[in-house]
């Protein structure tokens, strides 16, 4: 479960790169307006302090992490699906969709970290090193695999 979430936060370069697309393209927008939605569609990753404050201290049916994971993962899918039933000729929904989006990863991501730190305590000598080994491995494989789909759809 961990390696495909690290997975899953590697291939977001293909939604990026997709996305930057979209509004170079589609929306025929110059590049430093595609620069500014870019650069609030990825303002949830500086809020990450706060999710992990949220998910500590707010279980939700009794659960502090997989009900997240699970809600993040139901928000990626939706606000995807969203993104691209999206035909209307302003960039509002979609820049909104991206937002959440990247809200849902972030989330995600620090759940999964939380998950890691639990892990690599419970083998206290060496068991750190190789599970951020793993998590790395795992975000560049989506990286590649990622950019790959990304020039293939784009």
């Amino acid at each position: 479960m961990l390696g495909m979430q690290y997975f899953n936060q590697g291939t977001k370069v293909l939604v990026y790169l997709a996305s930057s697309d979209l509004f170079k393209t589609y929306y025929d927008l110059d590049p430093g307006r595609v620069q500014a939605i870019q650069a609030f569609t990825f303002l949830p990753w500086s809020l990450k302090i706060f999710y992990g404050l949220v998910s500590d201290n707010l279980p939700i049916f009794g659960s502090r992490r997989k009900s997240y994971l699970i809600i993040g993962a139901l928000l990626q899918f939706f606000t995807m699906i969203m993104l691209g039933l999206n035909h209307s000729k302003t960039e509002t929904l979609a820049c909104w969709m991206l937002f959440l989006s990247n809200l849902s990863i972030a989330f995600s991501d620090v759940i999964v970290d939380s998950l890691m730190v639990m892990q690599a305590r419970k083998f206290p000598n060496g068991g750190a090193e190789e599970l951020n080994s793993f998590s790395w491995t795992c975000m560049s494989f989506g990286g590649f695999f990622g950019a790959i789909a990304a020039a293939i759809l784009t």
